[in-house]
């Protein structure tokens, strides 16, 4: 018979050969039936045998030990005990108590924060805040500085972002007027189409001047005098196609 936690748990499987041999037996904390060289030596067991399989018993002391260290470590640098410790955790809510992280930010979990000089825990942190009060020294006027110094940049940041708001309206309302332009001329080409009193044809290829700098008359109306290019010594005539 076995006891777990104060209570009376029922026996550990055991399984024998036909000659009485023990060959398998139950894990007390896996409760898996494995063979006889899973378990480790043990005098205190009725079958010489552990209780625990091997692999159960290294992760149990493994834990074990990782929780004896911890609180070797914490009465050793803080002499805090481990109860102490997850008091104060609760007592803010289980929380960086700066940033208010529900996450430590690292595998090797919470950081515990201290007074260099009187070696006073002051609260548990995230990595990140701890680091930052490394960083600055634990020097609260610098925190200060910093902050003001943040806020300084915040608040022009928001005044030039206001200002890009201010100029894209602005350049907004210039395309809508052009737009609105664009679309008054055209009405103004359709409505001359229909009355048919302007009829333009554009040049052939032949008109178009060698020379960029020189103006060019996109639309050549009927029945006008040949255009004459500024610069140039050519003279093209629109309606005979002839040239001077």
């Amino acid at each position: 018979m076995t006891y777990i936690l104060g209570q009376k748990q029922r026996p550990l499987m055991r399984q024998y050969d036909f000659w009485g041999t023990l060959t398998h037996k139950e894990c007390g904390h896996c409760r898996d039936v494995l063979p006889v060289d899973l378990f480790s030596k043990s005098i205190a067991s009725p079958d010489l045998l552990n209780n625990r399989c091997t692999p159960c018993a290294v992760k149990c002391n493994r834990e074990k030990g990782r929780t004896t260290k911890r609180a070797n470590n914490l009465k050793h640098m803080y002499d805090m005990t481990t109860q102490e410790w997850e008091s104060l955790f609760e007592s803010q809510g289980r929380c960086c108590a700066i940033c208010g992280a529900t996450e430590p930010g690292t595998k090797h979990g919470w950081q515990t924060d201290h007074d260099h000089i009187t070696n006073c825990v002051r609260g548990i942190l995230c990595l990140g805040c701890n680091c930052a009060l490394g960083n600055i020294k634990d020097d609260p006027e610098r925190a200060e500085k910093l902050a003001a110094y943040l806020r300084g940049l915040r608040g022009e940041n928001v005044a030039k972002a206001k200002k890009i708001s201010v100029d894209v309206q602005a350049l907004y309302a210039v395309i809508e007027a052009q737009e609105k332009a664009i679309k008054a001329l055209q009405e103004t080409i359709d409505r001359l189409r229909n009355t048919g009193a302007g009829q333009f044809v554009f040049p052939p290829n032949s008109l178009v001047p060698p020379n960029p700098l020189v103006p060019y008359h996109p639309y050549q109306p009927v029945g006008l005098p040949p255009v004459e290019w500024v610069g140039t010594a050519v003279c093209q005539n629109v309606q005979s196609g002839e040239a001077h």
